[in-house]
């Protein structure tokens, strides 16, 4: 068989191999579906731009967060992300993507997108460092990178092994907060932050039962806080904190807190903590770790 022959074979029979049909389970039990492993993915939940990045699938698209970004991110195209709103969807479906990955925030906007752009939508949104790990390797299964993603998985867990390993657990009761324009929730264990607190040997403090909008947060209440008069407060503010901070020492009872009193109320990066572990996941562990232990 002529050499050129030979190759157009083999070309073709790595093309047929790659185009498998992949289908896999998503953060809300969906089956997703993709004809292929994806190459165009518009990234929302931010998780999975820089790890997506290190596997050489650089995203189409990102959020256009208003947070710190690698920068190989920041020249990723950016599309309008609002938390009421959902992202833009003509801006998304003229991105022609073979998948769109959305936080857990946006999951009530799932049927409306995939309707709008005939592109399978994915929620994705880890809640946990074993969760982070775990879906940077289903990212590797979209993609058709196992193995590049199986190494990004194992070096930020054995990174974050080795900055708990070199840390004798504190047993700090934790109150954290995250203050939105006008309100205030509290964070829950099943959040990222959540997790990240039980792994450095805090206890979270759970003020109440779970929103019904937003998973892994409860209203924030004076009452609740009084309550548990904790050891560190975390405020973790989706604006400047500063006038959050201000009108959290407005409120009645506020001042009388021991954490308020003997100052140890912290604020802390949103895209660091939240739900998403950021650009830094073992500076995050760091950063937490130093704040329990300064009492």
């Amino acid at each position: 068989m002529p050499a050129i022959i030979l190759g157009l074979t083999l070309s073709l029979m790595t093309s047929i191999c790659l185009a498998q049909p992949i289908e896999f389970r998503d953060d809300m039990n969906r089956v997703v579906s993709l004809e292929a492993p994806a190459e165009r993915i518009v990234a929302l939940s931010h998780y999975a731009v820089d790890p997506l990045i290190e596997m050489g699938v650089t995203p189409v698209a990102r959020g256009d967060v208003k947070f710190e970004l690698t920068e190989k991110a920041e020249h990723i195209h950016a599309v309008s992300v609002r938390h009421g709103a959902g992202p833009n969807i003509e801006q998304v479906a003229a991105l022609e993507a073979d998948l769109i990955i959305v936080s857990i925030v946006h999951a009530g906007f799932v049927d409306s997108i995939e309707k709008a752009t005939d592109v399978p939508v994915a929620v994705m949104d880890p809640t946990s460092l074993d969760d982070l790990t775990a879906e940077i390797r289903k990212l590797g299964t979209i993609t058709g990178k196992e193995k590049l993603a199986d190494s990004v998985a194992v070096e930020i867990e054995s990174q974050i092994e080795s900055v708990l390993a070199n840390h004798a657990d504190c047993d700090e009761t934790v109150y954290a907060l995250f203050g939105a324009p006008g309100s205030f929730f509290a964070f829950l264990p099943n959040t990222y932050l959540g997790a990240m607190i039980d792994d450095v040997g805090g206890v979270l403090v759970a003020p109440g039962e779970e929103n019904k909008t937003y998973r892994g947060f409860s209203a924030f209440s004076i009452e609740s806080a009084l309550a548990a008069d904790p050891d560190v407060i975390l405020l973790i503010s989706h604006m400047a904190p500063e006038p959050q901070l201000q009108m959290l020492n407005s409120i009645p009872g506020w001042t009388s807190l021991r954490a308020v009193k003997e100052g140890r109320v912290y604020t802390l990066a949103e895209h660091q903590f939240v739900s998403a572990p950021g650009t830094d996941p073992v500076g995050a562990y760091e950063k937490l770790i130093s704040l329990l232990e300064e009492g």
